[in-house]
């Protein structure tokens, strides 16, 4: 009955026996706490409790054992594994190993620890504390390496007082809890604070970074750029006061503001230059067909900026088609429309072909005269070979 009292985390097994005193002040008790002392083999405890002097039955001495064990004044490993409470009868005793644990713990304490364990989102059966004890330190880790990190954020905090914990065993690791209880819950108030504010400020950081970069010759980034250089020096991402949203907008409004002036550059050239073609003879002259597979095939199609409202709207737009690539393109738009008006002509008449005129710098009148000689016998050396277009 004690034994199975025992296993069922009764706080008083011995009872059974009508003893109502402390578990560990038992006669049979006290003497099993005295032979083991820094450790025994299950077995070793029962030849010695069975032979002369003592003659102790194998029921007795295991009863001692399981209830010590669940009481937390011993301690009990089978192949390195410390055994949870319930875990322990007398199939298991002979192999498992047993010591005596240095400190003990009372309800009130275990019923704390256990409010503590839950706190941190750590489960913890009554009389499992120091089973629980591991995954609540492990916990605690990986807040504290959720709290910070490489710049801009903080460091890390310190986590010495938890590998402290961590080297103690048994019930000694519990009374380690105990002494730092104040300290622990406050860190478990503390860091997951930090942790969430990493989720949200670092994703932030990282596009403002994207805006930065794409801003590069804005006034806009040359103000920003110091102040983002400080954040990353100061480590000050998790301040009290976020000190991105500011910068973003500054340069979200920056890049807003150049996209749509170099949309409108761009659309003003394309314009022009679209109906500049429209009114060339030859593209009068092919087929509708024609005129799409030539604009297709030079990849001439008007393009726009897009929407531009929110933040990862203008980094879409501008991951899109960056600033430089604008100016690139608005560029490149005279001399894509050239050769599409080079195909047309071919079309019409297949030997045209364009003649573009040297410039000069002009500053007499003879000069004028000269270049124009010069250009009139080049043109008519070129018509020898076909009709001509002058660019």
């Amino acid at each position: 009955k004690v034994i199975e009292r025992a296993r069922k985390g009764a706080e008083h097994p011995l009872e059974a026996l009508d003893y109502s005193g402390k578990t560990e002040g038992h006669p049979v008790c006290s003497a099993v706490l005295s032979f083991v002392g820094s450790g025994k083999k299950g077995k070793d405890v029962r030849a010695h409790f069975s032979a002369p002097p003592h003659g102790w039955s194998r029921d007795a001495v295991d009863a001692g054992l399981i209830s010590l064990f669940g009481t937390g004044h011993l301690r009990a490993t089978a192949n390195g594994t410390p055994l949870k409470p319930g875990q322990l009868d007398q199939a298991k005793v002979p192999n498992t190993d047993f010591r005596v644990e240095s400190a003990t713990i009372d309800t009130r304490q275990r019923l704390k620890l256990r409010k503590l364990f839950q706190t941190a989102n750590v489960a913890c059966k009554p009389n499992e504390e120091a089973v629980a004890a591991g995954g609540f330190l492990t916990r605690l880790g990986e807040l504290a390496r959720g709290a910070g990190g490489e710049a801009p954020l903080p460091e890390r905090p310190d986590t010495s007082h938890l590998l402290d914990i961590q080297s103690l065993a048994g019930n000694e690791q519990l009374v380690g809890i105990l002494n730092r209880y104040d300290e622990l819950l406050k860190n478990i108030e503390d860091w997951p604070k930090a942790g969430d504010l990493v989720e949200k400020r670092l994703p932030a950081y990282k596009r403002l970074h994207s805006l930065a970069r794409h801003a590069e010759g804005l006034d806009a980034a040359s103000v920003t750029q110091p102040q983002i250089e400080a954040i990353e020096a100061n480590r000050s991402l998790l301040d009290t006061t976020d000190p991105v949203p500011d910068l973003a907008k500054a340069l979200m409004d920056a890049l807003r503001t150049a996209l749509a002036q170099a949309e409108k550059r761009y659309s003003e050239i394309y314009e022009q230059e679209s109906k500049r073609l429209e009114a060339a003879e030859s593209w009068q002259k092919i087929d509708q067909q024609d005129c799409e597979r030539i604009l297709k095939g030079l990849h001439i199609a008007k393009v726009t900026k897009g929407a531009t409202g929110t933040e990862q709207e203008v980094l879409e737009s501008v991951e899109r088609i960056p600033l430089d690539a604008w100016r690139t393109r608005t560029a490149a738009l005279s001399q894509l429309f050239a050769d599409a008006r080079i195909q047309a002509d071919k079309l019409i008449e297949p030997k045209t072909h364009h003649v573009k005129l040297d410039s000069a710098t002009l500053h007499t009148p003879e000069e004028v005269k000269a270049w124009i000689e010069k250009t009139e016998q080049g043109l008519l050396e070129q018509l020898k070979q076909g009709p001509i277009v002058v660019n």
